[in-house]
């Protein structure tokens, strides 16, 4: 898996669904960035961009910030 680069992207606002039971977004969060600390810990690529502003939707900065990714470019990491 050290070959790999792993990306994850998550908006910072629930959609409709998710309103419904707020402690789901809490675990995922927690999930991923206890992902994230595992992945750091085995020395993998892996990067976490949270999406303030954003619910389930994938806007146009972040395409574009995907297809960066795509082409071997280092982002900038956010997370909680």
């Amino acid at each position: 898996m050290k070959k790999c680069r792993f990306l994850v992207l998550s908006g910072d606002q629930p959609d409709d669904q998710q309103e419904k039971n707020k402690n789901e977004r809490l675990h995922y969060m927690q999930f991923v960035q206890a992902l994230k600390y595992q992945a750091e810990d085995q020395q993998l690529d892996f990067t976490f961009v949270v999406m303030p502003g954003t619910g389930h939707d994938l806007p146009f900065t972040y395409q574009k910030l995907i297809g960066a990714w795509a082409r071997g470019k280092k982002l900038p990491e956010s997370g909680n």
